[in-house]
């Protein structure tokens, strides 16, 4: 989420998408005010500790075990 929020935020600096580009990127701005809103306090509790800029599944399970 924290990838999501720094790629929104630096396509919000810049003017680039046409009329239905702008639409689709106000959806995903959306979405991701919905997962902030609604669903933080869950994906905080894990660790992403050591994740490259692609997630790896096996980096997180290291940090986050059950």
């Amino acid at each position: 989420m924290r990838k999501f929020y720094s790629d929104l935020n630096l396509f919000k600096q810049i003017n680039i998408f046409t009329f239905n580009g702008q639409k689709y990127f106000e959806k995903l701005d959306a979405g991701y005010n919905m997962f902030e809103n609604e669903l933080k306090e869950y994906y905080e509790r894990f660790s992403y500790e050591d994740q490259p800029y692609n997630f790896d599944f096996n980096i997180f399970l290291k940090y986050n075990k059950w």
